[in-house]
């Protein structure tokens, strides 16, 4: 089976753009990118970093085991870190050279070097350290000890909280302990920072970079290679090169598309999609607006500058016209309200209004061909009814866009019923005019609302009950 997207190719025999030949297959992800990748909560802003900046302050000659603590700085003026972590040295200069120098990569050549420099790192690092422990004994000598300046070995199982934030370590509360079945699923991961930070992650305790100050934030629709650089979990760094030239649409369909669902899993990068989505939807729509003409008279930018001048582009909703295709926007809801209105005007009240909720977790089917995409097992429906709710809950969470298009094609089916057959709800009511509008639950699951003109339908009337009752029983 072939979608309607390829069956047009293959019927003007042609390869499909979006074909994996024409060099969109994703590149086997290397040992040393699998895993979890860190994120952060807000809007995109593209940076540039120099990275031979970044590389050579970390220290040199230290063991695989061997931590430090990592703090990543908008400016280093700043007091208070945007991230903080331990990282280990030993795995970034081995993901350097065993991986970037590897692959055909947009990112520029770092040079890693071991022994330059060695000597100055480890003592500007070691004298940071030192430091920066004298002066907090000094201040407050009923404080904790913190931490000696030896490498710290992050332990696998007990967060990187328990191990800054917690004065005595082998303090425990069973009490506070959940399970896995007790806790509320979801993404809970944060990047928001306590109120109260410790002195240690104030003070220069570790090491501090700051990889983009005094660099001018690019575009999202400029920088080419910004979905390369900023995932490399799913791109692995590696440049790709396009046989025919696609548009970010069909880009970005292609991989929520592929039975490789890396893309179409990581939340963050569908947000990113998103974004750029609409920031190339602004630009056209402002690239038009520019274009027009009120009265024959073009439209200067000294008329924009004027005090009232914006002022009265909003006053006539020239201003907003440019968010009518952005779904959050107020001109959107506008516009789909004014259609809808115009239809009750024309064709009288709506005859039935009704919503269609998913119900991912009880869709037998759904599940099973998640499992078949995402672990790669065949299992029946009897063998899915048996599965925890818990896990059915994770294959919903796991792969979204699945669950959106499965709904979609739901209810369109239904649709298509509704209209065509006399076996619908309706039966010999025959649909003449329906609008429809997909929302988002909470939850990210969604639903449509639709409003149904149906032909030779009955006309409300409180004197005559009983056309009334033979619609609703028929």
């Amino acid at each position: 089976m072939v979608c309607h997207t390829c069956r047009r190719y293959l019927i003007s025999q042609t390869v499909p753009n979006n074909a994996v030949v024409n060099g969109l297959s994703f590149p086997p992800i290397p040992e040393v990118l699998q895993g979890p990748q860190y994120g952060l909560k807000g809007s995109c802003v593209n940076v540039p970093t120099d990275l031979n900046s970044t590389v050579s302050i970390l220290p040199r000659n230290l063991t695989d085991s061997e931590t430090i603590l990592i703090k990543l700085q908008r400016r280093m003026e700043d007091k208070v870190p945007y991230s903080f972590d331990l990282i280990r040295p030993e795995r970034v200069y081995k993901a350097a050279d065993d991986w970037l120098h590897n692959v055909q990569s947009p990112v520029e050549v770092i040079t890693v070097n071991n022994e330059d420099n060695l000597t100055e790192n480890l003592n500007i690092l070691e004298n940071t350290l030192t430091n920066s422990i004298d002066e907090n004994i000094q201040t407050n000598n009923s404080q904790p000890n913190l931490p000696h300046i030896k490498p710290i070995q992050k332990p696998k199982n007990k967060k990187f909280e328990d191990i800054f934030f917690d004065t005595d370590s082998n303090a425990s509360s069973s009490s506070n302990e959940l399970s896995d079945s007790e806790t509320e699923t979801g993404n809970h991961e944060t990047m928001v920072m306590p109120d109260i930070l410790p002195d240690h992650i104030t003070n220069d305790l570790g090491l501090k970079i700051a990889p983009g100050e005094g660099q001018v934030p690019i575009s999202l629709l400029q920088d080419e290679d910004v979905d390369i650089l900023t995932y490399p979990s799913i791109y692995c760094g590696k440049a790709r090169h396009f046989q025919h030239k696609l548009t970010d649409s069909q880009l970005r369909k292609f991989e929520l598309k592929s039975s490789d669902r890396r893309a179409a899993k990581h939340i963050p990068k569908l947000f990113m999609s998103f974004c750029k989505s609409r920031l190339r939807r602004f630009v056209n729509r402002i690239s038009i607006a520019m274009r027009k003409k009120k009265n024959g008279k073009s439209l200067t930018a000294a008329q924009i500058l004027q005090p009232n001048g914006l002022d009265q582009l909003i006053q006539e909703d020239e201003g907003y016209k440019i968010l009518d295709e952005d779904r959050s926007s107020p001109a959107y809801w506008c516009q789909k309200t004014k259609e809808a209105m115009a239809m009750i005007r024309q064709y009288g009240p709506a005859h039935v209004f009704a919503t269609l909720t998913s119900a991912e977790v009880y869709w037998h089917e759904l599940i099973t061909i998640l499992i078949k995409i995402n672990n790669e097992q065949e299992l029946t429906e009897e063998e899915v009814k048996l599965l925890p709710k818990l896990e059915k809950i994770n294959l919903v969470k796991q792969d979204p866009v699945t669950c959106a298009w499965y709904f979609h094609h739901k209810f369109q089916s239904i649709m298509k019923l509704i209209q065509n057959s006399p076996l619908g709800p309706f039966k010999n009511y025959k649909v003449c005019h329906f609008v429809t509008r997909y929302e988002a639950q909470k939850r990210g699951s969604l639903h449509a609302h639709a409003m149904f003109w149906l032909q030779d339908c009955p006309t409300f009337n409180p004197d005559d009950q009983k056309s009334i009752n033979k619609f609703l029983e028929t």
